[in-house]
């Protein structure tokens, strides 16, 4: 917008503009008092991109020519393509933003009306496992019963199978005899227990499964039964540790210990037994010919002045201490407050590998941990220590 500044003796200004070649499009676009030190044009409707010649005539107390005319380029910014990028630009940001702000809305309605309905099941009361509502007709009785009656197809498979395994009864699972419980909150679950102690000691008898789900044929044979610590916690054939024979021993297979498979069918763990006197052996052995390099132990040697494990590496540290023709050497310990680490140095015929022992110090014989937090930071350094290992990691009690 062109200024121009005033002189003295100037009675007034008057400002034209034309297009560029066209005279007959003079217009006037206005005039200004002599007295103002400056004055603005109006340029609003000036066409943007094109070239415009501006004419001021300056009127005096005595007579004069028309100056000579200035060619100025005028831009409207308000109609520059640049500006109307940037508003379409703001327009889609703005769009985009409310869609998201809706569709947050409809996720948090959705939720908190799923939340609002009542659970069909909270207001179901437990079954009471004492009464049998099902329509099979099936009645169960305390610990050492059967069920009194199977479906027919049960029975067929009952039939089938007993050749394979003529001391086993197929009752559709271990607690095939009990109806399932609706669930509890877990809010309300220790109240459910002050308030049904009787009840739920009544339950948990009811549990003690007379019936195996699988044949465990070998570890109640006669020459393995010493090798197990409990008469009532034996392996299942088909997923049992089966150790090498060695010469001689028809029997020297069996140790009570059993495979667990990840969730990717992997067989990553190791459920055993604390070794006992006829058995400490064949539990090194089985570490060696399984490569096991993490032990899990979650007893004491000794509860209530039973012993519950047989110590299976040497009484001092530094010390060598010999299991068949395996020699362990305990090399390292590291104490933490409720559990400690052990190093044990494992030789078999002067092949030596390094297996760590995981301690938990703090599970009290028939009852669990007061503070779970302590076993939570035990898991932790458990997967810590066996992370990325190929080997199963074996754990016992």
């Amino acid at each position: 917008q062109p200024t121009v500044q005033c002189s003295i003796g100037i009675t007034q200004f008057t400002i034209y503009y034309d297009i560029e070649g066209d005279v007959s499009s003079r217009q006037e676009a206005g005039r200004a008092d002599p007295n103002a030190e400056t004055f603005t044009i109006d340029g609003s409707l000036l066409e943007p991109g094109t070239t415009y010649n501006i004419a001021v005539t300056v009127t005096t107390d005595q007579e004069g020519a028309l100056s000579e005319g200035r060619t100025v380029t005028a831009t409207n910014p308000t109609g520059s393509p640049g500006s109307s990028v940037a508003i379409i630009i703001v327009a889609v940001i703005v769009v985009i933003i409310v869609l998201i702000l809706l569709f947050l809305i409809v996720i948090v309605v959705r939720k908190r009306k799923m939340e609002d309905q009542p659970d069909p099941i909270d207001n179901q009361p437990l079954n009471d496992l004492g009464k049998q509502s099902g329509p099979s007709g099936n009645t169960y009785h305390s610990s050492g019963a059967v069920n009194t009656a199977l479906n027919v197809t049960k029975a067929k498979k009952t039939k089938e199978s007993s050749a394979a395994s003529s001391s086993v009864i197929d009752v559709g699972g271990i607690y095939g005899n009990l109806e399932p419980p609706s669930p509890i909150r877990v809010a309300e679950f220790p109240e459910y227990i002050i308030s049904n102690i009787d009840k739920v000691e009544h339950e948990f008898g009811l549990l003690e499964g007379s019936q195996q789900k699988h044949p465990w044929t070998v570890a109640n044979q006669e020459n393995n039964r010493k090798k197990n610590r409990f008469r009532n916690m034996y392996p299942y054939d088909h997923c049992r540790v089966v150790l090498p024979k060695l010469p001689g021993d028809h029997h020297s297979d069996y140790y009570n210990a059993s495979f667990i498979l990840n969730e990717r069918d992997v067989r990553a763990y190791i459920a055993s037994q604390g070794p006992n006197k006829a058995s400490v052996d064949d539990f090194w052995r089985l570490i060696w010919e399984q490569n096991v390099q993490t032990i899990v132990m979650l007893a004491n040697l000794y509860e209530e002045a039973k012993e519950r494990c047989l110590q299976y590496w040497p009484k001092e540290e530094n010390e060598i201490q010999s299991f068949g023709y395996i020699d362990v050497t305990w090399t390292k310990t590291q104490h933490f407050a409720d559990y400690v680490i052990r190093t044990l140095s494992v030789d078999r015929g002067g092949t030596i590998r390094e297996v760590k022992q995981l301690h938990f110090k703090e599970w009290p014989d028939k009852d669990i941990p007061e503070n779970a937090m302590c076993l939570v930071e035990f898991a932790r350094h458990c997967k810590l220590i066996h992370f990325k290992k190929q080997t199963p990691l074996l754990i016992h009690c």
